[in-house]
């Protein structure tokens, strides 16, 4: 499930806060708490098979993992909301936030057609899931992130 992953890469680094903070701060503490997100994420057991040529019979396996990490990414976008926006480069983090917002949107739309059973829009989703992450990530490294602009895994 590395397209997840990918999707899921600049983690949970998002959102808006009354409170402005260092950039280094943000880097730091947001860092930290996706280091976190991929300990959980990795933890959760992938679905066997390869997702470019996943069946209906395993969408269960599919839906139920996606159920599990998405809850784990979207947790993780609360506590790094909570961390405050940076003192410079604001752009750049909200061009960073708006494509992780669009991956994860894209990774919900997997794990729905998963839960639908339908594997040919389940494809569609991941693929546009990994599209958004790769743009996400390059921002998020663009910003500065070292573990929130990786792939985990």
């Amino acid at each position: 499930m590395a397209v997840l992953l990918a999707a899921l890469g600049l983690g949970a680094c998002g959102g808006s806060s009354p409170k402005t903070v260092s950039k280094a701060e943000l880097i730091s503490r947001a860092d930290a708490i996706c280091s976190d997100q991929n300990r959980q994420i990795n933890a959760v057991p992938s679905p066997k098979g390869s997702v470019a040529s996943i069946t209906k019979d395993q969408m269960p396996a599919a839906a139920s993992y996606f159920d599990t990490t998405l809850a784990i990414a979207r947790a993780h976008l609360k506590q790094i909301k909570a961390v405050g926006r940076p003192d410079r480069d604001q752009a750049l983090y909200q061009q960073a936030l708006a494509q992780q917002d669009a991956a994860l949107a894209a990774v919900d739309s997997a794990r729905q057609a998963a839960h639908a059973g339908d594997p040919t829009a389940f494809q569609k989703a991941l693929g546009e899931a990994g599209r958004s992450g790769v743009s996400s990530r390059d921002l998020a490294q663009r910003f500065g992130f070292k573990v929130c602009g990786t792939a985990g895994r």
